[in-house]
């Protein structure tokens, strides 16, 4: 298994175990380019830049969430090289 794919599982792992978000953020880079549109309505969805950004992004996505009622699907892991995509 290569390093980038050992890479995306621990990340997916951290998430489904609700690690936490300094724990998810060790594994992104400390510079990062998220870009996203600003949602007023959704606080979690804006641009990221750092990995602290990233903390904060799933700090305030858990913060948003009932424990138990939020679900997601990953459909497919596609890596190539040091580079990974995860759909769902």
């Amino acid at each position: 298994m290569s390093a980038t794919r050992q890479t995306v599982d621990t990340l997916l792992s951290r998430i489904v175990a609700c690690a936490a978000p300094e724990q998810v953020a060790e594994l992104y880079a400390d510079q990062v380019d998220w870009p996203s549109s600003e949602h007023l309505d959704v606080p979690w969805i804006r641009p990221r830049s750092t990995r602290a950004d990233v903390a904060d992004h799933h700090r305030t996505l858990a913060a948003a969430s009932v424990p138990g009622q939020a679900e997601a699907t990953v459909t497919g892991i596609l890596v190539d090289g040091p580079d990974a995509v995860v759909f769902g």
